[in-house]
């Protein structure tokens, strides 16, 4: 039998989800574990209950190592969510001089398989092994965060809270040092750190050893979801409040948590937890400490206050520049702050009888511009139907039309969709038919997905177009499924060649050709019946999970009203939007958060002078192209 030597770092606040972790690895495996906790202020009673774990294990020891988180880590950032604690995993090579190789596991994680896999991982020299994050796994999209972070392009970043050590290479490089000096002098969090620290130098482990189920739907087809899912060793849990099992037993995957915890002595303990956690949702005080709160932070050596739920950390003692940045945070905030709280109003007044296509329509300059985009979009079918091009109204103009028959109350631009064969005529060249109505074209710079846009000038208003491929082989749901991975493949090897931040802010043209090339290869490849069969959205427009259509889902198009006015929309909205926005006729769970003029409105405060302009200007349409 092989020890293994396991790492966890706690305050008495975690210690309960400490005994759970060390629970479900003990029932996943028949090795001895040697369990060494840091103990960074857990009770003598909580540590008691934990060496209680003997009742239902024999196969490991645990010793608390005491670790002075004032001394080491006293100016270190903390929240409410993330204590001192963390640093701790800084020091484990220093503090047990004889364990060469070791596993530190944060205390919000569960073993679903055996330690041993793990244990065995070869880290190939490297001085310790780690998860590169799922949130990275499209798109190269830790751009900014390198960059703020002055990590190499190519650096992979990864997850800091499981693992694997090799404590004598660490030892020898006198890493622990590093990573305290680089904390103190960078004021950033552990996982920022070790980032910093192993910079293109760690051993990149399965993404089985990090399973977090609450990125699942947005970041993994279903085919690969189930691949996950069956050969899982480790289950986390990030993120606060709800995304955690003890506070939320119905989250998703927490059944690997309520396993582990049947096998410990502190059920009591979590259900006292639960039950708190459910008073705070119920009571009215979580709403106004949502609102304003203010607490001490690092010691007391700070404050945090919560401004309708903006957060400004400052120290006790701030200055005059500390109270004029504060102030300027919170003006370029409280204008979109004050629409969210207009948006709740209206919904509260709506409740009775709710009946979301009665909503009422925006108000003020919202819905002076909700007027200029109806007209400007009245323009742009125009230009389309005389050049014989076919478009439909997309995604939450769609919505829009459907629901409200004009916009989304809470929605401020344009979405149309447009056959790869019709949207290339207009980046070819055509775009010029709309610049006669004082349409500005854009091709994505500044925009993530890089798909045309035409802006009116001197306004906000805007039409996004975004592109789409047919598929010309039948396919079965099953099919479907494959032809998803192939997408998701063709995203994934463009946009790690061409990162979308470089594409956005102009640093690289957007290369057209080497897209329609790897699509051509990557998706087009083994379609041969030529019938029309299904519809995907182009590779340019940045998704996670690409919709697939079927052909009678959008043709032949038909007449919708939106504004006032008739435009194309797909064949069957119903099925459409479903696919997009499951049911869509139901109340968003976060409209505040929707609710949203951005700051543009402020940069074009005559947006009635644009209205005027755009309705003679679609007069003057109909008239070019004798359309009435």
């Amino acid at each position: 039998m092989e020890k293994i030597p396991v790492f966890l770092s706690s305050d008495d606040n975690f210690a309960p989800y400490t005994a759970v972790t060390m629970a479900s690895i003990l029932m996943h495996t028949k090795e001895f574990i040697e369990f060494y906790i840091l103990d960074c202020g857990i009770s003598s009673k909580n540590k008691r209950k934990i060496e209680k774990e003997k009742d239902f294990f024999k196969n490991f020891s645990v010793e608390f190592i005491n670790v002075d988180t004032n001394k080491y880590f006293k100016n270190l950032p903390q929240t409410e969510n993330l204590s001192k604690a963390m640093y701790a995993r800084f020091l484990i090579p220093e503090l047990k001089q004889n364990i060469d190789r070791a596993i530190y596991s944060d205390v919000d994680a569960v073993f679903t398989g055996d330690i041993k896999e793990l244990w065995e991982e070869n880290l190939d020299n490297k001085p310790l092994g780690a998860v590169p994050s799922q949130r990275g796994r499209f798109n190269n999209n830790y751009y900014d965060y390198k960059k703020k972070l002055n990590l190499s392009e190519s650096h992979k970043v990864f997850m800091s809270g499981l693992l694997v050590l090799d404590c004598k290479k660490l030892r020898e490089e006198n890493f622990s040092e590093k990573l305290l000096k680089t904390a103190i002098l960078r004021e950033e969090f552990d996982q920022e750190i070790f980032n910093i620290v192993f910079e293109n130098n760690y051993k990149e482990l399965n993404v089985k050893y990090c399973v977090m189920y609450k990125i699942f739907d947005k970041y993994y087809t279903k085919e690969k979801i189930e691949d996950i899912v069956k050969n899982q060793i480790i289950v986390h849990f990030p993120g606060g409040g709800e995304c955690k099992p003890w506070n939320n037993p119905n989250l998703k995957s927490a059944e690997y948590f309520y396993n582990a915890l049947k096998y410990t002595h502190f059920k009591n303990d979590v259900k006292k937890v639960q039950k708190e956690f459910k008073r705070l949702l119920k009571g009215g005080n979580t709403m106004l400490q949502n609102i304003f709160s203010v607490r001490n932070i690092d010691n007391h050596t700070s404050k945090m206050v919560t401004l309708f739920g903006i957060k400004f950390k400052f120290k006790k003692t701030a200055t005059k520049k500390d109270i004029e940045n504060l102030q300027n945070e919170f003006e370029k905030e409280k204008d979109e702050l004050q629409n969210e709280i207009n948006t709740l109003y209206n919904i509260i007044r709506s409740c009775v009888g709710y009946d979301l296509t009665k909503y009422p329509k925006a108000q003020g300059k919202l819905r002076e511009l909700h007027i200029a985009n109806g007209y400007m979009l009245s323009i742009f079918d125009k230009v389309c139907r005389k050049n014989n091009l076919s478009y439909w109204l997309d995604f939450g103009t769609l919505l829009g039309s459907v629901r409200h028959k004009g916009f989304i109350p809470w929605d401020d631009d344009l979405d149309v969709g447009m056959l790869r064969e019709d949207y290339e005529k207009i980046r070819n060249g055509l775009y010029k038919e709309f610049e006669k109505y004082n349409f500005v074209f854009n091709q994505g710079v500044q925009f993530g997905n890089q798909i045309l846009r035409f802006e009116y000038k001197g306004s906000p208003a805007q039409i996004d177009i975004f592109p789409y491929e047919k598929y010309y082989k039948k396919i079965n749901s099953d099919e479907k499924n494959i032809l998803k991975n192939k997408i998701n493949e063709c995203y994934e090897k463009f946009f790690q060649k061409y990162p979308v931040e470089k594409l956005r802010d102009g640093e690289i043209s957007f290369p057209v050709d080497d897209l329609l090339k790897m699509e051509k290869e990557t998706v087009m490849e083994n379609n041969p019946e030529k019938v029309d069969a299904a519809v995907f959205q182009g590779c340019e427009f940045f998704v996670y999970h690409p919709h697939i259509y079927d052909n009678e889902d959008i043709f032949p198009l038909k007449k919708g009203e939106f504004e006032g006015f008739e435009f194309y929309i797909p064949n069957n909205p119903d099925s459409y939007l479903k696919k997009i926005y499951g049911e869509y006729l139901n109340l968003p769970p976060k409209i505040a958060q929707h609710y949203n003029i951005k700051q543009k409105i402020k940069q074009f405060p005559e947006i009635s002078t644009s209205v005027k302009e755009l309705q003679s200007l679609n007069s003057q349409a109909g008239k070019d192209y004798e359309i009435i």
